[in-house]
């Protein structure tokens, strides 16, 4: 057999250069009117499962009526995410972004980051927004359980409920330790697997 060694690694993510970033915006500053902010970062499309974190949205802003949401991402349902967030008349309280470049900016600069995917294969966003202190919502999807999100049913009013909570109680992220390698070690990792 000439494979005789299977190494599994984990997916790099430079935990200390996300601590140490420079936030380059604030969609604190850019939307003052927000209370709080809760974040969408995902390509819309409909695996991201975008209706479930609007309709749960809708179910939040009966709590508060300044929060805000903001949606950075693009993709093929972006028209009818529109659409639908005129019918639920959140129009005042979302904010549509498109792509965004820094998205350590992102995480930084939101209260908390809302993940209702259908599925992920990883989920980087949700190791980067914890790294950065965001608090993250999140269907059970990727790495959400084990890197410390908050797991969620795909039940709006459930969804509603903990981050709302979250929000009250201004929770920050945390990053489960486990997760966090250092630069030295993961290349001493990868370089391991050529011996």
């Amino acid at each position: 057999n000439k494979f005789k060694k299977i190494y599994v690694l984990p997916i790099f993510v430079d935990i200390e250069e996300i601590k140490n970033k420079i936030s380059t915006f604030s969609f604190k500053t850019k939307y003052p009117e927000f209370d709080k902010i809760v974040l969408v970062l995902a390509r819309l499309e409909k695996e991201k499962n975008i209706i479930l974190a609007l309709t749960a949205f809708q179910k939040m802003r009966r709590f508060n009526n300044r929060l805000g949401l903001v949606i950075a991402g693009s993709g093929r349902e972006e028209k009818w995410l529109k659409v639908y967030v005129k019918h639920l008349g959140i129009e005042t309280n979302v904010r549509f972004e498109g792509w965004v470049t820094d998205v350590v900016s992102a995480y930084k600069t939101t209260d908390l980051l809302l993940v209702t995917s259908f599925y992920e294969g990883y989920g980087m966003n949700i190791i980067e927004a914890l790294s950065c202190g965001c608090a993250v919502v999140s269907t059970d999807v990727g790495i959400a359980s084990e890197a410390g999100a908050e797991i969620v049913p795909y039940d709006a009013g459930e969804i509603a409920l903990k981050s709302f909570d979250l929000l009250v109680k201004n929770t920050k992220g945390v990053l489960n330790p486990k997760l966090i390698i250092s630069k030295d070690n993961y290349l001493m990792l990868y370089k391991q697997t050529f011996s």
